[in-house]
């Protein structure tokens, strides 16, 4: 069903925009002169080749990877495979040049090809000469290491594949929007509802918990490996000696960076640009950046948080946060404290956030669940202590109360309604070990 939905609307898209389109790859070039001197490759030297100095060759690669695209036959690895060195981080990617330029060439011509066909609504004509060069540069993609190509944090932590993939992936799941902000909020809502941070389990170390989370796959995190998702399993039962295994797919992000760069990597695909701060003033953390519609997150993790993971949820366009209170939030001077500043509106508004239920039910009382949602939000900075005493006895008496409708602590209601806010990801390992307090183990799957 899904090679059907894609095929349809390949074939609606040349039926549409045949009369308008370029069919090859020089032509556009010439329609479009901007775009064609933002294309650079840096060598493996080091040196940066402007398209009209490539070489035939190259100039020949190109225009059949744009073909390839047209054609839906692009022929780029989806997992190209990370060079091994064992004085690098098992977060590091490496790649030969090879792959490089084939993922690079790929997605040149993906934007090309969207622009070409008008599958946007936003033509690369209206486009800034720093969006161009975030589309079509190599350096927006790859930085030189040694004769090898490496993926720098300012690229966003995370590995690219085929574009193809990517796109395919958007159409399935109908993320493009009327408009750039419409797409990113859909997108956002995918994140959101499918993707958790990873992290350990019991017994493993940050290797064995990386290399599970990405299906063995080492580097920065791959962005294709999100998208499809690996086979997990937790053991149900409380008896170890005869486990329930339950099956089923999750999606992991490698933390903020992480998740800055799986939105790069995505967004790009569909010629939006994603760029991103970092340094003393956001505490180290990575936010999301939206340079075109002047919009930031506060903070990587937004959106996949378990305190943003909410009952009901929380709307995905109120993560967007309008750049003109930058600085306000996140000078030098405040060291990052305003990272994930959103949290704290969810009590406010009476919106529990799912994590919240397993302190609840795990004999956090008085104070000490207090101390659990102040510690999750930071409400102590945003309100008096006189506010705070009317706010938290009223939102403790909401939990409770929609506890005790879901049939109570641990019970089937309950599951259900911790697991509520996850929609097409089902049960979360993490999930089930915080709330349900039930043990979690790794187990190969066949």
């Amino acid at each position: 069903m899904k090679i059907f939905f894609i095929h349809i609307f390949l074939l609606y898209t040349f039926i549409t925009y045949a009369q308008d389109s370029c069919e090859n790859m020089s032509d556009y070039l010439s329609d479009n002169p901007e775009v064609a001197q933002s294309i650079n490759w840096q060598d493996g030297q080091g040196g940066i080749i402007a398209y009209n100095d490539w070489s035939q060759e190259m100039k020949d690669r190109l225009e059949q990877s744009y073909q390839d695209v047209i054609n839906h036959n692009l022929n780029v690895p989806n997992h190209p495979e990370i060079l091994d060195d064992p004085e690098l981080s098992f977060r590091y990617t490496l790649i030969s040049m090879e792959d490089a330029l084939k993922i690079y060439l790929g997605h040149v011509a993906q934007s090309v090809y969207v622009d070409a066909y008008n599958l946007v609504s936003w033509p690369l004509s209206n486009a800034s000469s720093e969006k161009l060069e975030h589309l079509f540069d190599s350096r927006s993609f790859y930085l030189r290491d040694n004769g090898e190509c490496s993926v720098p944090y300012s690229s966003g932590s995370a590995t690219l594949g085929n574009p193809q993939f990517v796109f395919d992936f958007i159409i399935e799941n109908n993320l493009i929007g009327s408009d750039r902000r419409e797409t990113i909020l859909r997108l956002f809502e995918w994140y959101r509802d499918n993707v958790l941070h990873w992290g350990r389990r019991q017994g493993e170390t940050q290797e064995e918990a990386w290399l599970r989370c990405y299906n063995g796959y080492r580097g920065t995190s791959s962005i294709p490996i999100m998208i499809e998702g690996v086979r997990d399993s937790i053991n149900q039962s409380s008896d170890d000696n005869n486990p329930s295994w339950f099956k089923f797919t999750s999606r992991w992000a490698g933390g903020c960076h992480g998740s800055s760069g799986f939105l790069r990597g995505v967004l790009r695909t569909l010629n939006i640009m994603v760029s991103q701060e970092q340094g003393s003033h956001t505490g180290g953390h990575n936010l999301p950046t939206f340079p075109e519609l002047n919009y930031f997150l506060s903070h990587g993790d937004d959106l996949y948080s378990g305190a943003n993971k909410t009952i009901p949820p929380y709307e995905v366009e109120r993560f967007l946060l309008d750049y003109g209170e930058f600085d306000n939030l996140f000078s030098e001077e405040l060291n990052g404290s305003n990272v994930s500043f959103i949290d704290h509106k969810h009590v406010e508004e009476k919106r529990i956030p799912i994590s919240f239920f397993g302190p609840r039910c795990n004999n956090h009382t008085g104070d000490s669940f207090n101390d659990v949602v102040i510690g999750w939000t930071n409400l102590d900075e945003w309100l008096t202590q006189e506010e705070l005493d009317k706010l938290l006895p009223e939102f403790v008496e909401h939990v409770d109360k929609t506890i005790e409708e879901a049939g109570g602590c641990f019970s089937d209601g309950y599951a259900e309604l911790v697991n509520k806010s996850f929609h097409t990801l089902g049960t979360s390992a993490d999930v089930l070990d915080f709330h349900l307090n039930v043990k979690s183990y790794n187990k190969e799957i066949d």
